[in-house]
């Protein structure tokens, strides 16, 4: 059965069993219901092949197939029965056929094997994903609510237009014990910017959006990224797969885990990370000890079974409820991550003297304390003249030994003044300390 050649052409067909060769050229071709059992279907560039009904891909002595460069519009469920194959055919290195759900009720992509879709546009109320390993070879365009329903949903395009954002969020909050609801992004050796749109669905929008770049490639080019997340308890439970207890107090763990599962055999790659969080997950009901701006990310460290592990330098932005962390290495890129406030407080003394002598007592000049962290503090010593004699960007491993830069002597006995600056960090100010140290040799 051929369309009209007209591009005004229209059939209009109540219901259909596909048991024949059935190609659409560039036309319009309505349906209530299709049930292919067993034909190849073509829809040629141009076409548009409109179901208001399900599109159901059911087995048969010979399995049902798909050669799409034109759109079908499904306004039911899409349903994929036939044993061992995957729907799509003739999918072209760049795919331009496109499926278009779209309906103002819940749709269901399910059936006893996923489909590989060439392009999938989902624009609805919501969409239920029921069928796990489900992939996109192009864009999965996200105008409606994706609920993952604690399956996997596979991109299969290394670029970030992978997942192509308009509205709404992807809902994956499943816990462990049903299973995570996961994003696959085969991602491979790229170096970009990859964003997965996750939502609470307490907002409406992307309240999770999750950002991950690579900064190295990583190995091999077939490798994946896997991202999850869902709530936890006030007493931080269910913990995440594998993971054992915090021995960080539970108010100051908020109460969210996300799940980055980089799968490369050979080397993962290095990553920067941006978190968001919820309102929901600092409540102040559980979290009494956490502050936005101090919230550090931290993951669980398989090898060491431990959560007491700080990722790398980043900052806490209060404002847009976001995390971000820069420089996570690939040896440091496990799955588990958390955000946590230290509760430990920085206690910094500065002796107003010290005695440079070499006698191995109080021989040099720094900030000294209770958990100063690893954070670099940056010194300046002044004369009393006001001229820069000694400076330092790491006072704690470095502090001054009394001798001007690039001189042998100690200086001459003398009031000093110096400025030391704490980097902030994590979205706060530096901390100044200025004041006056003597030199007594």
């Amino acid at each position: 059965m051929k369309g009209n050649n007209s591009k005004t052409g229209h059939f209009k067909i109540k219901g259909i069993t596909f048991s024949m060769m059935f190609s659409l050229m560039v036309a319009t071709v309505s349906a209530q219901n299709v049930v292919n059992n067993g034909s190849n279907i073509v829809v040629n560039s141009g076409a548009n092949f409109v179901i208001t009904g399900n599109f159901s891909n059911l087995t048969a002595s010979v399995d049902g197939k798909v050669d799409i460069d034109g759109t079908m519009i499904v306004m039911g469920d899409w349903i994929n029965n036939a044993a061992g194959n995957n729907v799509f055919v003739n999918i072209e290195p760049t795919p331009d056929g496109l499926v278009y759900l779209r309906s103002n009720s819940i749709q269901n992509i399910k059936g006893t094997t996923p489909t590989h879709f060439e392009n999938l546009k989902l624009k609805n109320a919501r969409t239920m994903l029921q069928t796990t390993n489900c992939e996109v070879n192009g864009i999965l365009t996200l105008d409606a609510i994706l609920d993952l329903n604690s399956k996997r949903m596979i991109i299969d395009n290394s670029d970030p237009s992978g997942i192509t954002y308009v509205s709404k969020y992807i809902l994956s909050e499943s816990l462990p014990s049903s299973g995570y609801g996961e994003i696959q992004w085969n991602i491979g050796n790229t170096l970009d910017t990859y964003s997965i749109p996750f939502g609470s669905g307490q907002s409406g929008i992307n309240d999770l959006n999750l950002t991950l770049k690579t900064n190295t490639p990583g190995d091999p080019a077939s490798g994946t990224i896997t991202f999850a997340t869902y709530p936890s308890d006030c007493n931080n439970h269910p913990l995440p797969i594998g993971a054992s207890a915090f021995t960080q107090p539970k108010e100051n763990v908020a109460d969210r885990y996300w799940i980055i599962n980089a799968d490369y055999p050979s080397s993962k790659p290095d990553v920067d990370i941006a978190f968001t969080y919820t309102g929901d997950d600092i409540n102040t009901s559980c979290n009494e000890a956490i502050k936005a701006k101090n919230l550090k990310a931290m993951r669980f460290n398989t090898a060491l079974n431990t959560w007491d592990d700080w990722a790398p330098r980043g900052f806490s932005n209060p404002a847009s409820n976001s995390v971000y962390v820069s420089g996570v290495l690939k040896s440091d890129l496990y799955d588990p991550w958390t955000l946590v406030v230290n509760d430990e407080t920085i206690n910094v003394w500065l002796p107003n003297t010290f005695t440079p002598d070499g006698d191995g007592l109080n021989d040099f000049f720094g900030p000294v304390g209770v958990n100063l962290g690893a954070n670099p503090y940056k010194m300046y010593i002044y004369n009393r003249w006001g001229e820069l004699i000694y400076k330092t960007d790491d006072a704690v491993a470095k502090p001054w030994d009394g001798r001007a830069t690039g001189k042998t002597e100690i200086v001459a006995n003398d009031v000093y003044v110096y400025l030391i600056e704490m980097d902030g960090g994590y979205g706060e100010k530096p901390q100044e300390y200025v004041g006056r140290v003597t030199v007594l040799r």
